[in-house]
């Protein structure tokens, strides 16, 4: 047998070798986004809607913190985000975690707060909904949508310095973000 075929007879091997590796991990990485579609799609329906359901409703939020429900309900949430969100929901829920860690030892609090929360909340559907169905949208939309009097002069400054505050707590860079003809 000649040098080349030798050659070109290990190449060939090594060659089938690898691709059945990288078969072997598509085939894993199939198998276990089959099981996260099959068996968390619900739980992350449930995710979305409770998220969707707090930025729609404001007063159930106060109502919640009130009665004492909220901190069981944020809980059981969390899990299903740990559990079923993605990287970056994760890393949005974490930092909105720490906001509010933050936020509860400070004395002093801002005119952007109200709206830093919404954006958090908008930012988590936003996350959640696009790990649900794979759409990405934007937070000032989702806002917008909900909220009639956030473009008047007198809530735009606070909104918009509210949205990049919170974009820069997310790492968000700025060329990746998504604006609305508001923020301009």
């Amino acid at each position: 047998m000649a040098i080349s075929e030798v050659f070109t007879k290990l190449v060939s091997e090594y060659s089938m070798g690898k691709r059945q590796g990288v078969d072997h991990k598509h085939d894993e990485h199939m198998q276990v986004d089959e099981f996260y579609r099959k068996v968390g799609i619900g739980k992350l329906e449930e995710a979305v809607s409770f998220w969707a359901h707090y930025l729609v409703s404001f007063g159930d939020i106060s109502k919640d913190i009130e009665d004492g429900s909220m901190g069981e309900k944020l809980q059981a949430n969390k899990e299903l985000i740990f559990v079923y969100g993605s990287a970056r929901t994760i890393h949005d829920y974490a930092a909105y975690q720490q906001f509010n860690y933050r936020r509860a030892n400070e004395t002093k609090k801002s005119s952007q707060e109200p709206y830093q929360l919404l954006f958090f909340f908008a930012q988590i559907v936003v996350d959640l909904k696009y790990d649900f169905t794979g759409i990405l949208t934007n937070p000032v939309d989702l806002l917008l949508a909900q909220i009639t009097d956030m473009g008047d002069v007198a809530n735009k400054d606070d909104f918009v310095a509210a949205y990049r505050s919170v974009m820069k707590l997310l790492g968000i860079p700025k060329k990746e973000r998504l604006t609305s003809r508001l923020l301009h």
